[in-house]
């Protein structure tokens, strides 16, 4: 019976999983003889863009209102620089039998048409230890391989290749869009790595802070943070679209970009903050929140290193007070930090997509108040029209001890009773 129950839930839990990776919509490519992902991607005409989305092994498969400034965690936009090429750095001697590049379909077709940024021909270089040679130009085919995108290769036997260098055409009215990029070593045998090779996008730091869940829903009855268990939601602006976007919505129960805070600041330093009084005091040791945590929605507009300028404060700083009614003037100093998190990228445990539902634990806290810190807003001197949003601010007391352990507690001391008077 228990074995049973142990199956089903360990069933569940994978269920779990799947769904949170569909709701975001990626397909992995998976293929063991593509040894790109094992090497470090550059772009030269686009410094401040990180390419490993293009060796990352994914492919977002999203919906035709995801476009441009939505759901660019799988693949690369180039901006308006030239030229638009990508290199990459297999960090070692390969002996490769084709190289691919998956870019976007010229038809209307897929579930990612974008007709807008289309190339007309991609150039396939190699280098075997003397400089970068041509191997191929190779003109692309509008046959939408997978979700709009069309894969174009070019094949031959090349030992000895140490960096590839893929060079492409533009054809549509912008700068082109890159799904991803591949070298097929045959004798090859790569593990699937979630990205690009590379450590996980996450960092977490303070507070015994620690990721334990990837999409899923809020415990309704254990969620301390709701308006209809008397919390109340603050925070700086508000973007001006109402009723969307707006401080109230971080806990009304409800995902998705239709119920969501976007952060809007005209300081300037930028900070915007979200919190929730708490309606007392309270132990706690997790909190939950993501940027749109719904299949189908958008998928952008979590805080990630690479959109915003070098210098700026780049992480989600938790915060908690014990003052009485905490609210958005509540003064600096009387505010905590727990810990600060970093979306880097996406990539390591329960981190495959960073703007879904993420719950974290950390050491326990009594707590009146918690906040999050946001490093990016509209209408500040960093906005990159790609402000953080927020659609559910979660927090959880610290559980109840079970009655198995409470009667545990209770044997051990009557145990040490008996033992004392024996």
């Amino acid at each position: 019976m228990v074995a049973g129950r142990l199956g089903l839930l360990m069933f569940g839990l994978l269920l779990l999983t799947a769904t949170a990776v569909q709701a975001q919509q990626v397909m992995v490519l998976n293929d063991p003889h593509n040894v790109a992902q094992l090497g470090t991607a550059t772009a030269p005409g686009n410094p401040g863009v990180d390419p490993s989305f293009t060796i990352d092994d994914r492919i977002s498969v999203a919906l035709p209102t995801s476009r441009d400034y939505f759901d660019r965690v799988h693949f690369l936009l180039f901006d308006t620089t030239q030229p638009y090429q990508i290199d990459v750095d297999l960090g070692g001697a390969y002996d490769l039998t084709a190289l691919q590049a998956y870019v976007p379909s010229g038809d209307s077709g897929g579930t990612f048409p974008d007709t807008d940024r289309t190339v007309s021909q991609v150039e396939f270089f190699v280098d075997q230890g003397s400089g970068f040679t041509s191997v191929g130009l190779i003109g692309t085919s509008d046959t939408d391989d997978i979700a709009g995108f069309d894969l174009t290769q070019v094949t031959g036997n090349w030992t000895g290749v140490t960096n590839v260098r893929y060079e492409f055409t533009k054809s549509g009215t912008y700068a082109p869009r890159i799904a991803e990029v591949l070298a097929i070593c045959p004798t090859a045998n790569v593990t699937y790595l979630p990205q690009g090779g590379q450590e996980s996008g996450l960092v977490l730091d303070g507070g015994g802070l620690a990721l334990v869940e990837e999409g899923g829903t809020m415990d309704v009855d254990k969620n301390i943070a709701l308006a209809s268990k008397g919390a109340v939601a603050f925070g700086t602006m508000s973007y001006p679209a109402p009723p969307t976007h707006q401080i109230s919505n971080v806990n009304d129960g409800q995902y998705g970009n239709a119920h969501s805070w976007v952060a809007y600041n005209d300081n300037a330093d930028g900070k915007s903050f979200i919190g929730i009084n708490l309606n007392g005091s309270h132990a706690i040791d997790s909190v939950a929140f993501g940027s749109a945590n719904v299949e189908g929605d958008y998928a952008d507009r979590w805080a990630t290193t690479f959109y915003y300028e070098e210098g700026y404060d780049e992480e989600y700083t938790l915060q908690y007070t014990t003052v009485a009614n905490p609210d958005e003037t509540t003064s600096d100093e009387d505010w905590v930090t727990i810990g600060t998190l970093d979306y880097i990228k996406p990539g390591g445990e329960n981190f495959f997509e960073p703007a879904l539902r993420h719950r974290f634990t950390f050491d326990p806290v009594t707590a009146t108040g918690v906040r999050l810190i946001v490093p990016f807003t509209y209408n500040s001197p960093h906005e990159t029209n790609h402000a953080n949003r927020i659609d559910e601010f979660e927090v959880y007391e610290v559980p109840e001890p079970g009655a198995w352990i409470v009667l545990l507690g209770a044997l051990a001391t009557l145990a040490a009773l008996r033992k004392k008077t024996g």
